[in-house]
């Protein structure tokens, strides 16, 4: 956990990575689990999820810029999410991917 309070880009881009990825797989098993269940067709659908998981980083930043007052590591994560963001707007609207 002590690794996570470093004032680094690199760490925020880290931390953002892991977040990114919990949600993302929360979210799908969670879809899953009702798409098993009969419950639903489709929970969420898959053009939703990258944005979805974009989502929790926002908590995370707020966390490194005003309780930690780590502005490297905020700001990682807020490239991350920013690359994040503009690959899928990319891939969304050339390539219709998602």
């Amino acid at each position: 956990m002590k690794y996570f309070l470093k004032d680094t880009i690199f760490t925020g881009i880290i931390a953002g990575v892991l977040v990114q990825l919990l949600t993302l797989l929360l979210i799908l098993s969670v879809n899953y689990l009702l798409v098993q269940l009969s419950v639903v067709d489709e929970y969420i659908s898959t053009k939703n999820l990258i944005p979805l998981s974009m989502l929790p980083n926002l908590h995370v930043m707020r966390n490194y810029f005003l309780k930690y007052k780590l502005e490297k590591s905020g700001a990682g994560v807020l490239l991350l999410t920013f690359v994040v963001m503009a690959v899928f707007f990319i891939l969304h609207l050339q390539f219709h991917l998602f």
